[in-house]
């Protein structure tokens, strides 16, 4: 299996897309998550098969690079391999193509396996369930390994939140959290409340740090750091729930 991929293709609704047809990156997120879960399945490792030992998928960060974001009524594939294991960490790779083979975006992420119940990591090389390196391709897209981003502490911002979210039930996903994608709809909501452009952004970083349940706000707030903004949500308990690092191309 070292040169194989997952191929997942989807239609992009007007639904999927914001005022510019564009597709928004929460919607973007969602279908990569999907590829990812049929890949994981073709590995023997789906999640209703984790479920059984009390086991999920939880994603820990993501880094995408936009080349530009597909558009309305444009016909998509989304090509994802896993690279294996690398401690705790699952690596997995991610190219966005056009209908003509065009790479629109091409993205990195880092998964952990963790108990259903305390959302702590599972160490597979602790377990007899894992019986494989699990590495579908060696391929890199990105030349260094995604790196931990560091949110400062509450109490030294001397701002004023962008916007403030609520984790209601639209918000939950199968893991009983705000599901990954939803901070992205979240992010370019306080992008676009501080006047910046979606289409500028180039590159991101997105690490979520603390799970969000039902019912907590997150104030979010927009740092500004020369070419690159920084996004940060902090929950009920002034402890980052996720931070997002933004490169813009203008």
């Amino acid at each position: 299996m070292s040169n194989s991929f997952t191929s997942y293709k989807f239609f992009v609704k007007g639904t999927d897309c914001d005022v510019n047809d564009e597709i928004l990156l929460n919607n973007l997120v969602g279908y990569m998550q999907e590829a990812a879960d049929i890949s994981a399945s073709e590995m023997g490792l789906d999640a209703l098969v984790l479920n059984k030992n009390n086991w999920c998928w939880l994603i820990i960060s993501t880094k995408i690079r936009i080349n530009r974001l597909p558009r309305w009524r444009e016909n998509i594939e989304i090509r994802t391999w896993s690279r294996g294991i690398n401690r705790v960490f699952w690596e997995r790779e991610y190219e966005i193509l056009s209908s003509e083979g065009e790479v629109l975006c091409e993205a990195t992420s880092n998964w952990i396996i963790a108990d259903w119940s305390t959302h702590h990591p599972v160490i597979p090389s602790r377990e007899e369930f894992f019986n494989s390196d699990y590495v579908m391709n060696e391929r890199r897209l990105f030349s260094e390994d995604l790196l931990r981003l560091r949110a400062p502490k509450f109490e030294s911002l001397n701002l004023t939140p962008v916007i403030i979210k609520y984790a209601d039930y639209s918000e939950l996903d199968r893991n009983r959290h705000v599901n990954n994608s939803r901070y992205l709809a979240w992010f370019e909501d306080a992008m676009h409340k501080c006047d910046i452009d979606i289409k500028s952004i180039g590159e991101f970083t997105i690490e979520y740090q603390s799970e969000v349940k039902e019912g907590s706000k997150v104030s979010i707030y927009v740092i500004d750091e020369d070419n690159f903004k920084t996004v940060i949500g902090y929950n009920n308990n002034n402890e980052a729930s996720f931070i997002i690092k933004v490169e813009l191309k203008y």
